[in-house]
């Protein structure tokens, strides 16, 4: 009875000792000291199309003075282009630790969808991965020395990082980019970067029309930007004044937003979309060139209305960028306007998107209040 038994139903601890061997005998070792983690890839396109990648991998190997290994490769397809990396190398190439993919202009011209979908497939590569597009040679930006990290492809994750944080540059990861990308009723935008002086500076924002780049915004223009996608709070911005002081210099102001709040309503005008943009922000004045004594209140309210007046014209300027330079849609207003039904009796499609963004008139509001003007002693 006792053998039936056991052939029968086995006990559950000797069952999971045998799968546990099991599994391990097949598991493929892997050593740290071995392995060629990519911490950062960089695509150009060369002169006769084909595709450049570069790697920033980790020297994990004890006493060893460099930090960083760089290693590029080409190929027809990227991941061609990294198995010819692999052959370059004694290290096991392991992309679990890939945090940044940047892409140089030339090639982001072109289009990078067909890169991000090989990243997209790769399932190690986590959805959280940031985008960038380089000024220069993706691959040059990736050889520059960091000033404050091991690694050029270490301090360009943190100088992202940080000024994702600033508003200088917007937030867009690998999973958002591929989601608006298959939204037709918004456009993708990456940050952008460049190698000023041999260091890696955030540059603000790269537009998309699909998965093409097509111009750059600076990081005061990527400030007024994200002000109408809702965020902005604690994000600093220059203005200049009307008045001059002393030196015959137009004043200027540099204010930091404690509060931003947005609105958008959304309305049939003559046949075409009427979007208002009601932005209220209160900020305070850190740095201020003009001799006007700002604890005074018509003088404080004077300034306030200035800087109503400039950054208003600015952000109505920037808006017909997109609409008529760029053809962009970034604002996502694609979405606001299908969400709105303002077209109940035609299908929405891209083309309808297009056009009907385009044509769309677009105002803007904009309401400041100067809580602070700095603290002096």
């Amino acid at each position: 009875m006792t053998t039936l038994f056991w052939k029968k139903r086995p006990r559950p601890l000797l069952l999971a000792l045998a799968l546990s061997v099991g599994v391990t005998g097949c598991a493929r070792p892997y050593i740290l000291e071995d392995l060629g983690m990519e911490l950062t890839a960089g695509y150009d396109l060369t002169d006769n199309g084909k595709l450049l990648v570069t790697y920033s991998l980790p020297n994990i190997g004890a006493g060893e003075q460099e930090k960083t290994i760089i290693i590029s490769s080409k190929g027809d397809l990227s991941k061609e282009a990294r198995e010819n990396v692999g052959l370059a190398t004694d290290r096991q190439i392991v992309s679990g630790q890939l945090r940044v993919a940047v892409f140089s202009e030339h090639l982001a011209r072109k289009g990078i969808w067909h890169v991000l979908d090989t990243l997209m497939r790769d399932v190690n590569i986590t959805k959280t991965m940031v985008l960038c597009v380089s000024d220069g040679n993706a691959g040059d930006l990736m050889k520059s020395k960091a000033p404050t990290r091991p690694s050029s492809g270490r301090y360009l994750y943190e100088l992202l990082q940080k000024s994702q944080k600033n508003y200088a540059v917007p937030k867009t990861t690998i999973q958002d980019f591929e989601r608006i990308y298959y939204d037709q009723g918004a456009d993708p935008m990456i940050p952008y970067v460049r190698l000023e002086n041999g260091t890696i500076m955030a540059a603000g924002t790269a537009l998309f029309r699909n998965d093409r780049f097509v111009g750059s915004l600076s990081p005061e223009e990527t400030k007024m930007m994200l002000l109408l996608r809702g965020g902005g709070q604690g994000g600093d911005i220059k203005q200049t004044l009307h008045t001059k002081g002393q030196d015959n210099l137009q004043d200027q102001v540099m204010l930091t937003f404690v509060t931003a709040k947005r609105k958008a309503k959304l309305e049939m005008q003559n046949g075409r979309p009427h979007i208002t943009y009601d932005v209220k922000v209160s900020g305070q004045i850190i740095e201020y060139s003009g001799d006007e004594d700002l604890t005074d209140d018509k003088i404080a309210q004077k300034i306030e209305k200035q800087i109503e007046d400039g950054l208003s014209t600015r952000i109505k300027d920037l808006i017909k960028q997109f609409q008529t330079k760029y053809h962009v849609d970034p604002l996502g207003l694609g979405t606001k306007i299908r969400a709105a039904n303002l077209y109940p009796n035609d299908p929405w499609t891209y083309d309808l998107w297009r056009k009907s963004y385009e044509s769309a008139k677009i105002d803007v509001n904009f309401k400041l209040r100067i809580i602070r003007t700095g603290i002096t002693r």
